[in-house]
């Protein structure tokens, strides 16, 4: 399977599914969509480094909002890990997640225990997650 063919399937899985649904009287909104342009947001790890989108700038990128005890999380991390360890090499590839609502030490923890790989971004109080969408979890 080629890596475009397996990042298309992943983003499908995601489409299909979110864990945490925030308000259900609510109409999901979504503000980025495949193809478009990333709105200008920064992150950090909660280890002084920062992550800023324009980083995307000219790379194929893979950006996944998650929480750790979100089960569909759960599911879903082992395969963007696998994504990002099959696009390390690549120098046009970009992959970064972004745990929302947690503390870097609870991500942190979660990804020791895991063996992840996939560089991850703290976004405490849902600023960056909310430029692209209103709620759902997890999110591709």
């Amino acid at each position: 399977m080629n890596k475009t063919t397996l990042i298309l399937l992943l983003s499908g899985l995601f489409t299909i599914s979110s864990c945490i649904k925030d308000n259900e009287d609510n109409r999901v909104i979504n503000r980025v969509n495949v193809g478009d342009t990333v709105p200008r947001f920064s992150v950090s790890d909660g280890k002084g480094n920062t992550f800023i989108s324009d980083q995307f700038t000219g790379k194929r990128s893979l950006l996944v909002f998650f929480h750790t005890e979100c089960g569909d999380c759960q599911r879903e991390l082992p395969l963007v890990d696998s994504v990002c360890r099959a696009l390390s090499a690549e120098e046009d590839y970009l992959v970064i997640a972004i745990a929302r609502e947690e503390s870097p030490e609870e991500v942190e923890a979660y990804w020791q225990e895991n063996g992840f790989s996939i560089p991850i971004y703290i976004d405490g109080d849902r600023s960056v997650y909310s430029l692209f969408a209103n709620m759902t979890i997890p999110r591709l």
